[in-house]
């Protein structure tokens, strides 16, 4: 039994090790870094960072209470694209484009973690 939590005390102090855990980032339309005015929403990942050293973050998905109305309720897909792609707002080739967070369950509390 020993040998067994020391292994997960040391799994759980490696991986704490592991880059830098970033600010949540509440991702509904009354954040302000989606305000189309906000310059300042720039999030530096992998600052510094030695290799294998991975910056993380959580996307924290809307959540309302039960009495919401579902007109009223924000879900959302964040896909990843290429760096062109999204700078030209076009999606110029459908493969090279991955979903990677869903919030679709606006009345649970969930979040989802992205390693860079």
């Amino acid at each position: 039994m020993f040998i067994k939590w020391t292994v997960i005390v040391c799994l759980v102090e490696f991986h704490s090790t592991l880059g830098v855990h970033l600010p949540d980032i509440p991702w509904n339309s009354s954040n302000s870094i989606f305000r189309t005015d906000n310059q300042d929403h720039i999030i530096e990942v992998n600052k510094d960072n030695p290799e294998y050293e991975y910056d993380t973050i959580n996307i924290d998905c809307p959540r309302y209470p039960n009495h919401t109305s579902k007109e009223l309720m924000e879900t959302f897909i964040i896909y990843n694209v290429p760096k062109s792609d999204y700078d030209s707002c076009n999606i110029t080739n459908p493969w090279d484009v991955h979903m990677i967070v869903v919030c679709d369950k606006p009345l649970s509390n969930r979040y989802h973690r992205i390693t860079f």
